[in-house]
C-alpha cells in the first residue's frame, strides 16, 4: 500500500509538472553525461518541430542552435561537466522546418563528489517577446525622430531597415 501510495504520489507530482510546463510554454530536457541520454519534454520537442518520438541525443540537440550560438552554448556546456554551476542564454535556433527562433536556455549541472552527474535546464522560445521590445524601443525613437524634426529621407530610410531587419529575406524601398 506505500508502494502505491508513493506511486500516486509520483505520477500526480510529473502530471503537475506537465501541466505547468505547457502553461508557461516552457520545456525542460536532462542529460546524464555518464550514460550520454538526454530526455526532452513534449515542449522541448514542439519548440523544435519534432514529434515527441523522435530520437534526440546531444549532438542533433546542439545542431539546432546557429554556428554563432553554438559556439557559445557549447563551451558552456563544457564548463557545466568540467566545474559545475549554471547559465541563462538567449540563442539563435533553426527548428526542423526551417524557422528561425530565439531560444532561451537555462541549464544547472547536478554534482556528486565534485562529477556533474546529471544537466537539467528549461527552454523556452522568446522570439515573439523579442520581437515586441525591440518594436517598442523603435516605436520610441520613431517618434523621438519625428518630435525632434528629424530630416525625412533619414526617418524613411530607418523604416525601410527595420523592415528589412523584421521581415528576414525582404528588400524594402521607399518611393519619394
Amino acid at each position: 500500500l506505500e508502494l502505491r501510495r508513493e506511486r500516486t504520489e509520483h505520477e500526480q507530482s510529473r502530471e503537475l509538472l506537465r501541466q505547468s510546463q505547457r502553461l508557461a510554454d516552457v520545456g525542460g530536457f536532462a542529460y546524464d553525461p555518464e550514460t550520454g541520454e538526454l530526455l526532452w519534454t513534449d515542449q522541448t520537442y514542439d519548440l523544435f518541430g519534432l514529434s515527441p518520438e523522435t530520437e534526440v541525443d546531444v549532438d542533433t540537440a546542439v545542431d539546432f542552435y546557429t554556428p554563432e550560438s553554438r559556439s557559445i552554448i557549447e563551451p558552456e556546456v563544457d564548463r557545466l561537466l568540467e566545474e559545475g554551476g549554471a547559465y541563462d542564454l538567449e540563442l539563435d535556433a533553426v527548428t526542423a522546418d526551417g524557422e528561425r527562433r530565439l531560444v532561451r536556455t537555462i541549464a544547472e549541472a547536478q554534482r556528486e563528489n565534485d562529477e556533474t552527474t546529471q544537466i537539467v535546464g528549461a527552454l523556452q522560445d522568446v522570439t515573439e517577446q523579442h520581437r515586441d521590445r525591440r518594436l517598442q524601443e523603435w516605436q520610441g525613437a520613431f517618434f523621438e525622430w519625428i518630435a525632434t524634426g528629424a530630416p525625412i529621407d533619414a526617418v524613411l530610410d530607418e523604416i525601410a531597415r527595420f523592415a528589412e531587419e523584421e521581415l528576414s529575406g525582404a528588400t524594402v524601398s521607399i518611393l519619394k
